[in-house]
This record gives C-alpha cells, structure tokens and sequence, in this order.
C-alpha cells in the first residue's frame, strides 16, 4: 500500500516494521491500576464506551492529515 501523507516519503521506496501485543480483559477492572490511573486522570472520555448510536464520521490518519493540511 501506499505511504500514509504525514509520513512524507514522497513516493520512495522503504518499509516500516513495528512489533505488538495485546489480550482481550473480561472488563474495565481487569486493566492494571496504573493504566486506570493515567486514564482517569488525562484522558476522562475513555472511562465509558461510546454510545451505540454513535453516528460521529470515522476519522483515519488519511482524513485527519487532509484537514490538517487544509488548514495550512
């Protein structure tokens, strides 16, 4: 695929590598009490999840990059 626009490799060649991991928790209690902590404290809006009838657009790196760009 093709470089993403705020990587700005401008048509080069190149890879990017990255190595995760990761487990599904039965619940929100599950997560340790350091990540409930920085969570609480710096990021509130992800103590509950989002409404199901969210109907917010889906925003990628493409289209926030876009506005980004627009803005300049």
């Amino acid at each position: 695929s093709y470089w993403l626009p705020w990587m700005k490799m401008s048509g080069r060649n190149g890879i990017v590598y990255f190595h995760t991991f990761g487990k599904k928790l039965e619940s929100y209690n599950d997560l340790p009490e350091t990540i409930k902590k920085e969570i609480k404290e710096n990021y509130p809006i992800y103590n509950n999840p989002p409404p199901t009838d969210d109907d917010r657009k889906n925003e990628t790196s493409w289209t926030y990059f876009k506005k980004v760009l627009s803005n300049k």
